[in-house]
């Protein structure tokens, strides 16, 4: 169970910080997650630049860092002008096809890229379309909630696997655990804020949460399966990366905004 104190440490501050910026505003929060998709954007270029440059020439630094340059300017305008962002996000796809075209990539390095954008821009619209922004802290707490409890119970009780080929860590008893306790906290939580008073909005909030949390987990675990390797990195204690920290997040954020919950606040 040492990994779990290493994961519990580390998501704790994620939570808390969160909710801090949360508290300060949408612009701010806005901020926040500006910096963990540029790390999340960097994290995933280390990895396939570590792989295939085991000796980067100084073409190469200079490809690589004109391709952190873009990012951080994509991050930046996405927060002031959204039509530029969009331009600059297609600026930077280009950009990742040319380098996945110059060093011979695995075609995962592109799908990933891809994936990321659609998220940015899902996070970004959900939270500037958002009429409670409160709702933001129940989405962070119950993903990391149920991820922690079910690492958790899935570690005491252990029992049949749910996903054995894609993520062989996960079970069903963690799964059911992770569910009850996570979603028994959001509940006893709305008695206080107040944010959903229609129960069966909050249950019907909860179950897309924490579903769309374990099909982004799975979509990461699948990745990792191709890529054959256990952790996208090492930066984070407990976790790996930020890929493997944020994984439920971005596709969490996508459903969001695919299907704009502001309809279930009343």
């Amino acid at each position: 169970m040492s990994n779990f104190y290493l994961r519990f440490f580390v998501s704790i501050p994620i939570i808390l910080l969160s909710i801090f910026f949360i508290f300060l505003g949408k612009i701010y929060f806005l901020y926040f997650i500006s910096i963990i998709f540029l790390f999340l954007f960097f994290e995933w270029n280390f990895v396939f630049y570590k792989k295939y440059l085991l000796t980067p020439s100084l073409e190469d630094i200079i490809v690589i860092s004109i391709h952190t340059l873009i990012s951080f300017v994509m991050l930046i305008i996405s927060l002031f002008d959204f039509d530029k962002f969009l331009i600059i996000s297609i600026i930077y796809l280009i950009y990742s096809v040319f380098i996945n075209y110059k060093y011979k990539f695995n075609f995962m390095y592109l799908i990933v890229i891809v994936y990321f954008l659609f998220s940015l821009f899902s996070t970004f619209n959900f939270i500037n379309n958002i009429n409670n922004i409160n709702l933001l802290s129940f989405v962070i707490i119950l993903v990391i909630l149920f991820d922690i409890l079910s690492y958790i119970f899935g570690n005491i009780f252990k029992g049949k696997k749910i996903f054995p080929k894609i993520s062989p860590g996960k079970t069903i008893s963690g799964y059911l655990f992770g569910f009850f306790l996570s979603s028994l906290f959001i509940i006893l939580l709305n008695i206080f804020l107040s944010i959903f008073e229609n129960y069966l909005n909050l249950f019907l909030f909860i179950l897309i949460i924490l579903l769309s949390s374990i099909m982004g987990d799975l979509i990461e675990s699948f990745i990792k399966r191709k890529l054959n390797i256990k952790d996208i990195s090492n930066f984070l204690p407990g976790h790996g990366g930020f890929f493997d920290r944020f994984d439920s997040f971005l596709f969490v954020f996508v459903i969001l905004n695919l299907l704009q919950l502001n309809f279930l606040i009343n």
